[in-house]
C-alpha cells in the first residue's frame, strides 16, 4: 500500500513537472526523405529571469547536452567522430552573444551594407503573403531576435541543434532544434530571406547546404553566408606562421587540422570557396560579397572593417574564450594535456598582449538572391491564379516597365510565357496587355534608335550652327582690319601688271575695245 502511494506521487509529481514545462513547448516533426525525424520542440519564449540567454534545459527534451572535461556539448556529437567540436553550454552561448554583436559592429548593421537595399527590398510586407526570414545554426540566436525586432511584420525562424534563447523574445519570432543539413520539406519556397553564418565546422557539404536553402527560398529570395578563416593575419593582412613551442597561430593550426570541414576544403579556408559553390549551383546571381578585417583588440583600421577599435575589443573577447573551448575535444583526442595547456597559455599571453601582436581576424561575407522564376499579379482585373512570390504586378506594365530590375522583367517574361499557355479567351485585359507590350513593346531590340523628337532636334540643332556660324563671319568681316588687297592702289597696280603681260588679250584687260575697271573693285 505504502509503495503504491509512493509511485502514485511520483507520477502525479512528473506530470506537474511536465505541464510547467510545456507552457512554452510546442511539438512539430519533421520530414525528410528518408522517414519521420525525431520530434523537435519549437520555443517562441525564454527564461526571463535569466542573463543574456540561456541554454534549453536537458529535461525538457531540447536535445541533451553531456559533461565533456568540465563543458557542457551537444549528444549528438561523439568524439572521436565529431560534426561539431565546440561546446553548447552557458559560456559559449556568452561568446556567441559577443560575436554578434563584434559583427553587427564590424559590418555597420545586421547584415553587409551592399546589400541593405536588396534585403530591405525583399523584406517590404506585401499585401496577402507572409515575410520569412530563417537563421541556420542561430547559436545563440541573437541575429534572429535582432531581425525580428528590426522586421516586426516578418515571422523569423533560428534552427540550432542547441539553440540559446535571448531574454524575451520578439513575439514573431520562433526557435527550432533541428539538424540544419537534414532536408525539411515543408520549408520548401517559404523563405525571403536565409542566413548562415559560422557554421563550416557542422557542415560536411556545403553544396548540398546551398542546394537545400534553393530550395527553401522563395524566387528572389536571398542567402546571406559567412565564414571565418581559422588562421592569424598580421598587419600586412598575410597569414602568420605557426610558432613551433605554441601561440595564437599555433593553437588556431592545431584546431584546423583536426576539425572536420566541408568538402575537405579545411575548415580554415572555407571562406576562399563560397563563391564557387554558389555558381556551380546555378540557382544563385548578383553576388555582392565583401571581406572584413577586424583587429583583436588594437586600433585597426576603417578601411578594413566599420568601427574598428570597438570591433577589436569585442572580437578580442571572443578569441580568448574561442581559445579555452577547444581543451575538452583536444582532451578527449587523446593529445597531451601538457601540450594542449602550452597552446593555450601561449596563445592567451599573445591575446592580453594586443597592441605588440597586433593581429586580425578574418571573415568574408557573401549574399546572392535565389534566381527568380515566377510573379504575382497584383491587378484586379487579373486572373487569381497566380504564385505569390513576388509583388511585380501585371496591371500596367508598360508605364512601370523602365523602373523594373532585370530581374523583375525576367519575371514578367516568364509568368506571361506561361500565361500564355492557356487560352486566349480566358486572359483579362492587362494580362493581354501586358503579353502585347512585352511581346511587341518597344524595349529591349525594339527600342526605337532615335527616340520621339530626335529628327526635328538633328535639323533645329544644324540650323543653329550654321545660324551661330553667320553671325560668327558677320563679326569678324565688320570688326577686322581691312586685307592689303583690297585698296584701290594694289587694284590699280594689279591692272598695270595685267596690261604688261598682256593678260587675256581677247576679252579681258587687254583686248581691243576694253572699257570695264579690270582689278579695280574699290572705290
Amino acid at each position: 500500500m505504502v509503495l503504491w502511494v509512493a509511485v502514485s506521487l511520483c507520477v502525479l509529481v512528473t506530470i506537474g513537472a511536465t505541464i510547467h514545462r510545456c507552457r512554452i513547448v510546442v511539438w512539430v516533426y519533421i520530414r525528410s526523405g528518408t522517414g519521420d525525424l525525431p520530434p523537435c520542440e519549437l520555443l517562441s519564449r525564454a527564461d526571463p529571469n535569466s542573463r543574456n540567454c540561456r541554454m534549453a534545459d536537458p529535461a525538457n527534451g531540447l536535445g541533451e547536452l553531456r559533461d565533456l572535461h568540465g563543458r557542457h556539448f551537444n549528444s549528438l556529437n561523439k568524439v572521436p567522430s565529431v560534426d561539431y567540436m565546440l561546446p553548447a553550454d552557458s559560456v559559449e552561448m556568452k561568446r556567441l552573444n559577443t560575436q554578434h554583436e563584434m559583427f553587427r559592429v564590424a559590418l555597420g548593421g545586421l547584415y553587409p551594407e551592399n546589400y541593405v537595399e536588396p534585403i530591405a527590398r525583399r523584406l517590404t510586407p506585401r499585401e496577402g503573403e507572409t515575410i520569412r526570414i530563417c537563421d541556420l545554426g542561430s547559436g545563440s540566436g541573437d541575429w534572429a531576435a535582432d531581425m525580428a525586432t528590426a522586421f516586426p511584420h516578418s515571422e523569423v525562424l533560428a534552427i540550432d541543434l542547441a539553440p540559446g534563447l535571448p531574454v524575451n523574445p520578439p513575439a514573431n519570432l520562433q526557435f527550432k532544434v533541428a539538424d540544419i543539413t537534414q532536408e525539411a520539406p515543408e520549408y520548401h519556397g517559404q523563405f525571403d530571406l536565409i542566413q548562415g553564418r559560422c557554421i563550416a565546422n557542422g557542415i560536411k557539404d556545403y553544396p548540398a547546404l546551398f542546394a537545400l536553402v534553393h530550395h527553401y527560398l522563395k524566387p528572389g529570395g536571398i542567402l546571406i553566408t559567412a565564414e571565418g578563416f581559422l588562421d592569424i593575419f598580421g598587419e600586412d593582412l598575410m597569414s602568420v606562421t605557426p610558432k613551433e613551442q605554441g601561440g595564437l597561430a599555433r593553437l588556431f593550426s592545431e584546431i584546423a587540422r583536426r576539425q572536420p570541414s566541408p568538402n575537405n576544403t579545411g575548415v580554415n579556408r572555407t571562406g576562399n570557396f563560397l563563391d564557387g559553390w554558389l555558381q556551380e549551383h546555378g540557382g544563385f546571381e548578383d553576388i555582392k560579397e565583401r571581406k572584413i578585417y577586424v583587429p583583436m583588440g588594437w586600433e585597426g583600421s576603417t578601411e578594413l572593417c566599420k568601427e574598428p577599435q570597438r570591433a577589436g575589443q569585442l572580437m578580442l573577447a571572443s578569441t580568448r574564450s574561442f581559445a579555452g573551448a577547444w581543451r575538452p575535444m583536444f582532451l578527449s583526442m587523446g593529445l597531451p594535456e601538457a601540450d594542449i595547456d602550452r597552446w593555450v597559455a601561449l596563445a592567451q599571453e599573445e591575446l592580453n598582449n594586443p597592441d605588440t601582436t597586433r593581429a586580425y581576424a578574418k571573415f568574408r561575407i557573401a549574399a546572392r538572391p535565389r534566381a527568380l522564376l515566377t510573379v504575382r499579379a497584383a491587378s484586379v482585373t487579373a486572373s487569381p491564379i497566380r504564385s505569390s512570390n513576388s509583388a511585380v504586378p501585371l496591371a500596367n506594365v508598360e508605364a512601370q516597365w523602365e523602373s523594373l530590375s532585370s530581374e523583375e522583367q525576367v519575371e514578367v517574361h516568364r509568368e506571361l510565357e506561361s500565361l500564355q499557355k492557356r487560352d486566349w479567351k480566358t486572359l483579362s485585359i492587362d494580362e493581354k496587355k501586358a503579353a502585347y507590350f512585352v511581346a511587341f513593346g518597344p524595349h529591349g531590340p525594339r527600342t526605337p534608335t532615335s527616340p520621339p523628337g530626335q529628327t526635328m532636334k538633328v535639323i533645329t540643332g544644324t540650323l543653329a550652327i550654321f545660324a551661330l556660324t553667320g553671325v560668327a563671319f558677320g563679326i569678324v568681316r565688320s570688326y577686322g582690319s581691312t586685307p592689303h588687297t583690297m585698296t584701290k592702289e594694289y587694284q590699280q597696280a594689279s591692272n598695270e601688271r595685267a596690261i604688261e603681260q598682256k593678260m587675256n588679250p581677247l576679252t579681258g584687260i587687254t583686248s581691243e575695245g576694253y572699257k570695264g575697271t579690270g582689278f579695280i573693285v574699290s572705290k
